[in-house]
């Protein structure tokens, strides 16, 4: 782990990895190329570094790889942060009477 911001709505983590730049992409192609993940975009910025974003039952990750030199690879990962009570379902707000009898 090289860093973690964030706030309420949203995390980003940064992480480092010894292996090269074309494992640790293939991996996460891979990975969010299987169930319960849809990889939607897969490109290639001018600067080398590998985009991805990716999306499930929840909130999306994006998914930014580059390589450190000839030191490995880093990988930012952001994602919406569900707060703990978003998951369960709120009770609809009764509807008010019509003024009109119905």
């Amino acid at each position: 782990m090289v860093s973690r911001s964030g706030g309420a709505d949203a995390l980003q983590l940064t992480v480092y990895s010894p292996a090269g730049l074309d494992e640790v992409t293939e991996f996460y192609r891979t990975v969010l190329s299987n169930t319960p993940w849809r990889l939607v975009s897969d490109s290639k910025n001018p600067d080398g570094s590998t985009l991805l974003y990716a999306e499930h039952n929840g909130p999306p990750l994006w998914v930014r790889i580059w390589k450190l030199g000839d030191r490995g690879t880093m990988v930012e990962l952001t994602g919406a942060v569900l707060a703990k009570d978003s998951t369960k379902a709120k009770p609809a707000a009764p509807k008010a009477a019509s003024k009109q009898g119905k």
